[in-house]
């Protein structure tokens, strides 16, 4: 899947999704994340997220944090309580 459209699946989940996908050192992590959450945030520029990057902020409630998503290497999202495998 184009990852502007992997962009819009995300930005049109309504709370939460579930996303899978393939870390830089090759390990496979899902992750329950949410955009829009502002806690504990810090700075005003986010510098990862760019038109020419495939990365995408998000902020992880398992690990209460912010964590960037490889929209490349994405294998299934759950959003709206349907399930994409790619």
């Amino acid at each position: 899947m184009k990852r502007e459209n992997l962009k819009r699946l995300i930005k049109s989940a309504n709370g939460a999704f579930d996303v899978t996908f393939i870390k830089q050192d090759q390990t496979e992590r899902t992750m329950h994340a949410e955009l829009g959450i502002e806690y504990n945030l810090k700075g005003s520029v986010n510098k990862v997220e760019r038109a020419d990057r495939p990365y995408m902020t998000v902020f992880d409630h398992d690990a209460q944090g912010y964590r960037n998503i490889n929209l490349d290497t994405c294998t299934s999202l759950t959003v709206n309580n349907k399930t994409y495998s790619f």
